[in-house]
């Protein structure tokens, strides 16, 4: 199950990053804390299956499942998204 809370700081972080930027998990993981590693990686992967985040993904990454390896960019819903979000 996601976590709110985690959807809403990764989107934000997301959302401010520079543009043409991309970070990596660890990257991610140092600007979102409060939340374990697993539950960002989590996160990203599934915002990045409903279209929310542009990301590079890997089917297998060290003897692990698909994850997300980095997050490029919000899409368009997923600005709309983070919109909606701030205006919480």
């Amino acid at each position: 199950m996601l976590n709110p809370d985690c959807v809403h700081d990764v989107m934000l972080a997301v959302e401010e990053k520079p543009f043409g930027q991309a970070y990596d998990l660890s990257e991610l993981c140092a600007i979102v804390t409060g939340y374990r590693r697993a539950e960002i990686a989590h996160c990203c992967l599934k915002l990045w299956e409903y279209g929310f985040l542009i990301a590079d993904k890997t089917n297998r990454r060290r003897g692990r499942d698909a994850g997300i390896v980095k997050v490029r960019e919000i899409t368009y819903t997923g600005f709309m998204l983070c919109r909606r979000i701030k205006e919480k």
